[in-house]
C-alpha cells in the first residue's frame, strides 16, 4: 500500500449499476465538507457504460478496470493495494451518502483509537431501517433459520404488527439507536484504518460476493481491535442491485457457500461440515412441500413458481457437500 497522503480513501467496487454508481458518487461529493479525499472505483468487466460515465462526469476518480468479474473481496483488494488514505471506506455502488456521514464517521474514528472498523445506519430507499449489523455466525443461528424456520415466523409476526422477540445469536431485525460494539458490520458501509489493514491483512479474495466481511471482521476482532455501530451517520443503501442481476439460484447459492467458507475459515472444517448437514437436514422434508405446491399451481393453471425445480441445484450442492468441500473456490488459473 502507499504512503499516507490523504485522510480517506473512498473504494467503489462496480458491476453493470451505472446510473446508482452515478448518484453515490455525487451524494459522496455533495455530502462532506472537507476535500481531503479520494475516490477510487474499481469495475468489475461492467458493460452498461459505467466506466464511460465515471470518465466523463469524474475525471477526478481513479478508475481500475478488470478484464472481467473479479469478486467483491478481490476487486476491493486492487484498490487497497493503490489508496493512499489514513482511513479506508469500503462502500457499494448502490448507496447514497446522506449529508455529514462521512465527516462524522470520520470524527468518530479520530476520537476513538481502539475502533478498528466502523458502520453507520443504514436506510431502505422508503427510509425504513436496514440490518447490516450482526454477530459472527454459530451452528445454533443455522438450527433456528433452516430447521425451526424462526426467522421466517418472527418477520412475518412482526409484520402482522404482534410483539415478538430477538434471536439469541443474530442481531437480526434490532433498531440501534446508540453507538454499540458489535461483531460485523456489513461491507455496504465499512470504515476501517489503514494500519488495521498492515496488522489483519486485506480481505480474503477466496470469497466472490458473500462473506468477505465476517471473515475480515473475525480478524480484526481477534487481533484486538473493537468493530462498532454509530447510528448517527445514515446512509442509503439499495440492497442487492447487484446480486438481482444473477439467477435466483446462483444468488442463493453464492450465499449458502460463503457461510460455508466463513464457517471453516473462522471454526475449521469440522464446523462448516456440520453446518451444511443442519442445512441438508432442515431443506429435505421441505422438498414433498415444494413439490405439492408446483402440482397445485399447475392443475389450477396458474404461472408456477416452480419451486421443486429450482431448489434441486441447492439440494444436489448440499448433499454433495457431505462427501466433499464444494464450497470452497475452486483454484485459480495461473494465466
Amino acid at each position: 500500500m502507499s504512503n499516507i497522503k490523504v485522510r480517506l480513501s473512498i473504494l467503489i467496487v462496480n458491476w453493470n449499476t451505472e446510473e446508482l454508481l452515478r448518484q453515490c458518487i455525487e451524494s459522496i461529493y455533495q455530502s462532506t465538507s472537507h476535500d481531503d479525499f479520494e475516490v477510487i472505483v474499481v469495475d468489475n468487466a461492467s458493460t452498461d457504460g459505467s466506466i464511460k460515465m465515471v470518465r466523463h462526469n469524474f475525471p477526478k476518480v481513479k478508475l481500475l478496470q478488470n478484464k472481467f468479474n473479479m469478486g467483491f473481496a478481490a476487486a476491493n483488494n486492487q484498490g487497497l493495494q493503490i489508496c493512499s488514505g489514513e482511513l479506508i471506506l469500503l462502500l457499494n455502488s448502490d448507496t447514497q451518502v446522506l449529508n455529514g456521514a462521512l465527516d462524522k464517521c470520520v470524527d468518530y474514528m479520530k476520537l476513538h483509537d481502539k475502533v478498528g472498523a466502523l458502520g453507520c445506519k443504514v436506510l431502505n430507499p422508503d427510509g425504513t431501517f436496514q440490518s447490516t449489523c450482526f454477530r459472527f455466525e454459530r451452528l445454533r443461528d443455522l438450527v433456528y433459520h433452516h430447521c425451526l424456520g424462526l426467522t421466517t415466523w418472527i418477520r412475518l409476526v412482526r409484520k402482522l404488527g404482534f410483539p415478538t422477540f430477538n434471536l439469541p445469536s443474530r442481531y437480526w431485525g434490532r433498531v440501534f439507536t446508540s453507538e454499540r460494539q458489535v461483531d460485523v458490520v456489513a461491507g455496504c458501509f465499512l470504515l476501517t484504518r489503514r494500519s488495521v489493514i498492515d496488522a489483519v491483512g486485506c480481505l480474503d479474495d477466496a470469497f466472490f460476493f458473500y462473506g468477505e466481511e465476517e471473515e475480515w471482521c473475525f480478524r480484526v476482532k481477534g487481533a484486538g481491535w473493537r468493530i462498532m455501530y454509530f447510528p448517527f451517520a445514515e446512509i442509503i443503501h439499495i440492497h442487492g442491485a447487484s446480486s438481482k442481476m444473477l439467477p435466483i439460484m446462483s444468488f442463493s447459492l453464492a450465499g449458502i457457500k460463503a457461510r460455508l467458507l466463513v464457517l471453516e475459515k473462522t471454526r475449521g472444517f469440522l464446523t462448516a461440515w456440520l453446518g451444511n448437514l443442519i442445512m441438508t437436514l432442515g431443506m429435505l422434508p421441505r422438498f414433498p412441500l415444494w413439490f405439492i405446491a408446483d402440482l397445485r399451481d399447475s392443475r389450477r393453471q396458474r404461472t408456477p413458481h416452480n419451486t421443486f425445480s429450482t431448489r434441486l441445484p441447492l439440494a444436489r450442492f448440499h448433499l454433495t457437500a457431505l462427501l466433499r468441500p464444494v464450497w470452497r473456490p475452486l483454484p485459480k488459473s495461473d494465466e
